[in-house]
């Protein structure tokens, strides 16, 4: 702590009297160092260039050239000025006294602020008047608001001017703390204070000092506040201590010690709560040098303080103890503790450290306990038998007990145990009420812990036994009630398990401890990081385990092994996991093993490849996001795709890895209270990389004033303002209605534009063509306001254009009629006018018929739909409906078990064991397929069969479904020419199409369920509804409503719609309306009936129309069963007509029965368990009731509403128009009007990137990578996508909708879904689409529609996100288990039946071709399949 400037040989003649050094801006040591004498005469002015630079002189070091010459110097002065004026006007600090000889080495204090310091001499001694001969000048001091050894400290804010003293930082000028500190903070603390500028309350103070030595010296000096008075102690082994009078909290020492405190030997501080040295002290200070301030955080009464031994005389001018009395706390002791402390509360807080008193609780103890609870926070309830209150800590009984209980917690019943000295004799026998856990290995080692009653203490001799076997190291947990032991080895169920105390054993009970044999199988992923933290899932049997720490999980190699540690919450039946260890280096580790409950080790070998850390490429672009967080940030380096998952901190979706360079992720939720500069951590498995996200205000919008009217043209707008500030235009989505979304979004800092979908969106608003707007963006979700569809008149006004075109079709008709019969008699043509004018008015008449028919009420057929529940096939029925179409799936021999007898079975279980094994290798596979495929090999049936069942036997190894199809594909592409290129994914006609087809829609099913079923469920209910809302012939299946020309209904048919009162059981108060229609039949109608009442019910659940009978209830005293056929039916020439509601002369509103038909001449009514009915009926109606002879009627001819016969009597006939049946070619038009909103939904449902599956993602981008390989010609790639996507994935679906759901598909529905299936497979075409007047009719229907689907194809392949191989790979395998886990196929028959129909049918080929081929030839594949031959021919010849 020096500015140091050394005197060098300074004389100055008494003619001058005043000699000046300027003192520079230097740090020099204070050394001694002697020159030769410089003299000067009068004055020595040392100072510095700037005021400011020195805060203050702390001392002068002067050195006079000789002893003798000294005298030369006496009565000197030395000033501190801020001015170099002569004589000086600044500060006195030091004046010799003189006369004399002054010592010629002196030190003087000076502690002022100056510029100058000034030697100054008047007096002298001698005739040669004033002297100035100096050797050395040493000036110390800090700059200012600095001190201490290197003026390294900053003086305290409290300082007047922050000035402070060099030495040890006390205020020069005073302290800004009034009435806190004294004048002068260098002399000491007044006011029970002390530190270094007095803020802090000192418990020495009011303390008593007292001594171990015999001093004189009064004691009170050491805790007196002033630093100027001190005590004396004396001798070698001595101390003085000071007692706070009461158990304080301390936080610093401080000490004042005359002289150098550094000394040979130890300062020491005891703390203690005894007085004196007594032994039970604890250190709280020990070192050679002691510094005047000491922190410590301690509880203690008295404070002890030994110096140095080798220190026989030690001066102590002050000690001071900051801190505050037991019951106060604070800045300066002030503020009271709470009153329920247990002893001194915190300094700072206030916080009852150590405990609370009087059943309180809480951080200051101001909770209050009720009597009837313990523990922390008073969560536990004192046992029931205490006499309250109880222990607030343990909650034992401190009162005693109730109703005769003993014990700690009153826990023992008085009657069952006895007290013996301290301990209890158990007198009943014990009793177990739970064991947990419930299962483990067979080889035991299960810590398991036994709950009950009267189950033993500590010093009770306890034994355990399950089923006979013992349960060993039994440990008490709690007394009386909690038991743990280990269990022993056991190969079955434990279903007798008992605990005796003393003998006394327990009773029955219907515990029972499942033993298992655990094994384990796989584990993936197979590779992680270095830093370790990978999830890594192990799959097995029988391997998860409830209960802590019963797993000891590690990989190995051959030197090392690493540690993966168990992650219990995520285990599952056949899976555990568990997060892997660190490692140094990349290396493979070959094997892991699981141990469970210490005695089971399982080992699996397979290869876990650990891989260098991912790398991140930093950049310098700050990360903007919303304060809602959900804003996506990309994160840049290499090496990502080696992370099994990556993450953000408060983010539960984890981030996506498009390629191995790159991650994007999503920002969490600001923290509130925080800066808006937050760093988030995102983790990649065990490395962890912060990211600064600098938050913004979330983006505003303005809401639609009133309802927005939208055209299906013109996109619409949504303002707001700081749109893109903290989002970028991919985070944005625009929800439409419940499942319509916006596209062609275009996104600036204050607007929104995008094009709502043009079929009306499901909604669930009473208006249908009223739908919500909401714009989400992160996890911002705004409703924005309401949408309404302008209602479209372009497909009416066709309608009516239709019709006026067929209207003068038929005039010039008949203008040409009359012209071609002109010659012909007067009377023929006034006939022929007569007949066409009554045409023209039939015409008129259907037309206004047909054009009311239009304005069918549409909200009504959406509200059935939005609310019926899809009844989805589950996973088995669904793949046997793809692989077998035409086949009962009950009667599939694939579902059943073998009938092969005993002495068979070993030689077949063998050959089929080695054909499993064969069926596992992808180059058999392969060779067998492109046998079977070779021409003129197999039929086209024997090749779908064949294809069907090989399927069947890779399900649950779909990693080498996909390999085979892979290597089958490149052989296929490779070898084709570029003629038939094009066409080679379009025909069906090989197993390899087959099979590729078989895997993409077998792991279709998850997004169906998920996304698309929903859609394409809505598209056959619409259709199906549509239709059945107007006439349809029962018999032909021709329908008014339809978009099949050849099945449309060319007859105008009068009917009315009814709603009959449905009793399900005919003796129920519930009644169901049904809507129908008179010219119904009555299955048509039960049909509908149950539709109604069964409508979310899957079709298998639904009875069938040969089970159920109709019976008509009218009044108290008659009932009609209704038939098609019966005593009353129309029967002409040889016709019998199916009876209609109208022939019952049914009304609207009448009440119908549906029931089971008579059983046992009983009447069982339907969902009944056989309750009986009596018949009642008057005898009006008893002549109605069905009693033809069956036999009769099966000879005629039966019909409904239409047939080709001529034998129909003239009144059925008039109302027959199929002369005219092109004018109801407008039906057409207007049944598809009405289901264009549900077709635009689906197929745009359907070419939504966002919603496709990763494996059909996936192998898009498997064309596009073989396109690129073998130099495919871009319309050719994209044939390829159209076809595989459009004809392979979706069409088989909406012909075919029983695939896919529970439901029988009507007759007359299925012509028109087969129709929209041609128009989705169209749109996907590259061919221009064109039409003329000899087009198909469903051609014309949709010929503005399909170029309209097709403007959707590009943007949806361009805007499929490709899948990285891990992602894939990890979707692979969960689909592999999850078809493991719910198919259950005989795949023993499953072979068999592929040897049966196949191998062994056609070995000579198969044999001939695997010796040929040279991949199979190496490997032998012709002597392994004739191996199983043999064994399948020995079993046909023993037989």
């Amino acid at each position: 702590m020096a500015s140091t400037h050394e005197g060098h040989r300074i004389h100055a003649r008494a003619t001058d009297w005043r000699f000046t050094i300027v003192l520079l801006e230097l740090t020099v040591p204070l050394e001694e160092r002697m020159y030769e004498p410089v003299t000067s005469y009068g004055a020595a002015i040392l100072g510095t260039r700037d005021i400011s630079c020195v805060n203050a002189v702390q001392n002068r070091a002067i050195k006079y050239a000789k002893g003798v010459d000294a005298r030369r110097m006496s009565g000197f002065k030395m000033y501190v000025s801020n001015t170099s004026t002569i004589p000086p006007d600044g500060y006195l600090c030091y004046e010799d006294p003189g006369p004399g000889l002054p010592n010629i080495t002196q030190s003087i204090p000076c502690y002022q602020l100056g510029q100058y310091v000034i030697y100054y001499d008047t007096t002298g001694s001698g005739g040669d008047g004033p002297v100035v001969e100096l050797c050395y000048v040493a000036i110390n001091g800090c700059n200012k608001t600095f001190w201490g050894n290197n003026c390294s400290q900053s003086c305290s804010d409290n300082c007047i001017g922050q000035h402070c003293f060099p030495e040890n930082g006390s205020c020069v000028w005073g302290c800004n703390c009034t009435g806190i500190c004294n004048a002068h903070c260098l002399d000491g603390c007044t006011e029970n204070r002390t530190g270094l500028s007095c803020k802090k309350y000192n418990l020495a103070s009011a303390g008593i000092v007292s001594q171990s030595s015999s001093s004189n010296q009064p004691f009170g000096r050491v805790n007196d506040g002033n630093f100027s008075s001190c005590s004396t102690i004396e001798g070698s082994y001595t101390w003085i201590q000071i007692d706070i009078k009461e158990i304080s909290i301390a936080s610093e020492l401080y000490f004042i010690i005359a002289g150098n405190n550094t000394q040979v030997g130890n300062h020491t501080i005891y703390a203690s709560n005894s007085s004196g040295l007594i032994g039970n002290e604890t250190f709280i200070y020990r070192n050679e040098f002691l510094p005047s301030e000491i922190k410590i955080s301690a509880v203690f009464r008295y404070i002890i303080y030994a110096p140095p031994i080798q220190r026989n005389i030690s001066e102590i001018c002050e000690i001071g103890i900051a801190g505050c009395p037991p019951t106060q706390f604070g800045p300066l002791c002030a503020k009271p503790c709470p009153v329920n402390c247990s002893g001194p509360c915190h300094l700072e807080t206030g916080h009852c450290t150590y405990g609370c008193l009087d059943r309180s609780f809480g951080d200051k103890c101001e909770l209050g306990c009720p009597p009837t609870q313990y523990g922390h926070l008073c969560a536990k309830p004192c046992p029931v038998n205490c006499s309250e209150p109880c222990n607030i800590e343990t909650g034992h009984c401190t009162y005693g007990c109730l109703n005769g209980s003993i014990g700690n917690t009153c826990e023992l019943d008085s009657n069952c145990y006895s007290r013996v000295d301290e301990n209890y004799i158990l007198r009943c026998n014990p009793e177990i009420y739970k064991i947990y856990p419930s299962s483990g290995p067979v080889n035991g080692g299960t810590l398991v812990t036994i709950t009950g009653r009267f189950i033993g203490n500590a010093n009770d001799n306890v034994t355990i036994v399950f089923d006979g076997v013992p349960c060993h190291n039994v440990t008490v947990l709690t007394p009386y009630t909690n038991l743990t032991c280990v269990t022993g080895s056991k190969h079955e169920f434990a279903t007798n398990i008992s605990v005796s105390v003393h003998g006394k054993r327990s009773g029955s009970n219907n515990l029972s401890f499942k033993y298992q044999t655990p094994t384990i199988s796989n584990f993936s992923p197979t590779n992680g990081i270095q830093s370790g933290n990978t999830t890594v899932t192990i799959t097995g049997h029988n391997i998860s385990y409830e209960g802590q720490n019963r797993y000891n999980i590690s990989f190995y190699d051959d030197t090392t092994s690493i540690e993966c540690s168990a992650i219990q919450s995520e285990f599952s039946s056949k899976k555990i996991k568990c997060k892997t260890g660190k490692t140094d280096v990349s290396r493979n580790m070959s094997r892991l093993q699981v141990v469970i409950d210490d005695l089971t080790i399982l080992n699996v070998t397979g290869i876990f490849q650990y891989l260098p850390d991912p790398q991140f490429t930093l950049s310098n672009e700050s990360n903007k996001a919303q304060q809602s967080g959900g804003a996506t940030f990309t994160i840049r380096g290499q090496g990502f795709n080696n992370v099994g998952e990556i993450t953000v901190d408060r983010v539960e979706k984890p981030c996506n890895v498009p390629e191995d360079t790159s991650a994007v992720c999503e920002t969490p939720t600001k923290l509130a209270n925080k800066s808006n500069s937050q760093t988030v951590y995102v983790r990649f498995d065990g490395v962890t990389l912060p990211v600064t996200i600098d938050y913004v205000d979330d983006p505003t919008f303005e809401k639609f004033s009133d309802v927005y009217e939208y055209d299906k043209e013109s996109p619409i707008e949504i303002k707001g303002s700081n749109l893109l500030n903290g989002a970028k235009p991919g985070d944005y989505s625009i929800q439409i209605g419940l499942d319509g979304k916006c596209i062609d979004v275009n996104i600036s800092m204050q607007l929104i534009t995008c094009l709502p979908p043009k079929s009306v969106p499901r909604t669930n608003h009473t208006d249908v063509n009223s739908v919500y707007v909401i714009v989400f963006v992160g996890r911002l979700k705004v409703y924005i306001g309401d949408l309404k569809y302008q209602e479209d008149v372009e497909i009416l006004a066709i309608i009516v254009g239709v019709l006026a075109a067929a209207l003068v079709t038929a005039i010039i008709v008949g203008i040409s009629a009359v012209v071609l019969l002109r010659r012909k008699k007067k009377r023929v043509i006034k006939e022929f006018k007569m007949e066409l004018m009554t045409r023209e008015e039939m015409i008129r008449k259907a037309s206004r018929e047909e054009f009311a028919d239009a304005q069918m009420n549409i909200r009504d057929i959406k509200s059935d739909l939005v609310t019926t529940r899809v009844p989805f096939c589950d996973y088995q029925t669904y793949v046997l409906h793809l692989l077998f179409p035409n086949q009962d799936i009950k009667s599939n021999p694939l579902l059943h078990d073998s009938e092969i007898t005993d002495d068979k079975k070993t030689r077949i279980n063998s050959a089929m064991e080695k054909f499993e094994t064969l069926l596992s290798k992808k180059l058999f596979l392969k060779s067998l397929v492109q046998t079977f495929d070779r021409p003129n090999m197999l039929t086209m049936q024997e090749k779908a069969h064949f294809s069907s069942v090989l399927s069947i036997s890779l399900l649950g190894n779909m990693r080498l479904y996909f390999e085979l199809v892979h290597c089958l594909l490149v052989d296929l592409i490779r070898t084709s020419t570029k003629k038939n290129q094009k066409s080679l994914f379009r025909r069906l006609d090989s197993i390899t199409m087959r099979l590729m087809v078989n895997w993409l829609q077998t792991g279709l099913y998850k997004q169906l369920k998920s996304h698309s079923g929903m859609q394409l469920f809505m598209l056959y209910k619409a259709v199906q509804t549509i239709i059945e809302m107007a006439p349809v012939d029962a018999l032909t299946a021709n329908s008014k409503n339809t978009i099949a020309e050849e099945k449309l209904l060319k007859m105008r048919i009068e009917h009315q719609t009814l709603t009959l009162q449905i009793d399900l059981n005919g003796n129920s108060d519930q009644h169901y309306p049904v809507k129908v229609l008179d010219c119904d039949t009555i299955s048509q109608v039960k049909q509908k009936c149950c539709a109604q009442i069964y409508k979310n019910k899957p079709a298998s659940e639904i009875p069938h129309n040969e089970e159920l009978s109709l019976e008509w209830q009218e009044g108290r005293s008659g009932k009609l069963t209704l038939n098609d056929i019966d005593n009353t039916s129309d029967r002409n020439n040889g016709l019998v007509c199916l009876n209609t509601l109208k022939h019952y002369m049914v009304k609207d509103n009448c009440r119908m029965a549906l029931m089971y038909k008579h059983i046992d001449e009983e009447d069982v009514y339907a969902n009944s368990s056989g309750g009986r009915l009596e018949s009642v009926t008057s005898e009006d109606i008893q002549l109605l009731v069905s009693g033809s002879d069956q036999g009769e009627d099966t000879e005629m001819q039966k019909w409904h509403l239409e047939t080709c016969s001529p034998n129909l009597p003239d009144d059925i006939k008039s109302n027959k128009e199929t002369d005219f049946g092109d004018i109801f070619l407008n039906r057409l038009f207007h049944t598809k009007l009405l289901l264009s909103d549900y077709i635009d939904s689906t197929f745009e449902g359907l070419i939504d990137s966002q919603s496709l599956s990763i494996p059909i993602r996936y192998f898009l981008c498997m064309l596009d990578k073989f396109g690129n390989d073998y130099k495919i010609e871009s319309d050719v790639l994209q044939a390829w996508k159209n076809e595989c996507y459009a004809a392979r994935v979706w069409a088989p679906f909406i012909a075919k909708p029983d695939i896919l759901f529970d439901v029988n598909v009507p007759g007359h529905v299925e012509p028109c879904l087969d129709i929209l299936r041609q128009v989705f497979v169209e749109s996907f075409t590259q061919t221009a689409h064109k039409v003329n007047k000899d087009s198909p009719t469903q051609k014309l229907l949709f010929h503005k529609d399909v170029p309209r689907y097709r403007k959707l194809i590009g943007p949806f392949f361009k805007g499929i996100e490709p899948v990285n191989d891990q992602a894939f790979w990890s979707e692979i395998y969960e689909l592999s288990n999850k078809q493991k886990a719910e198919l259950k196929f005989n795949r023993q028959l499953t072979f068999q039946q592929l040897y049966d129909l196949f191998i062994g049918k056609y070995r000579s080929e198969i044999l001939e071709d695997f010796e040929d081929m040279e991949e199979s030839r190496d490997l032998q594949f012709a002597k392994k399949v004739e191996e199983i031959i043999d064994l399948m021919e020995e079993c046909s010849t023993n037989s």
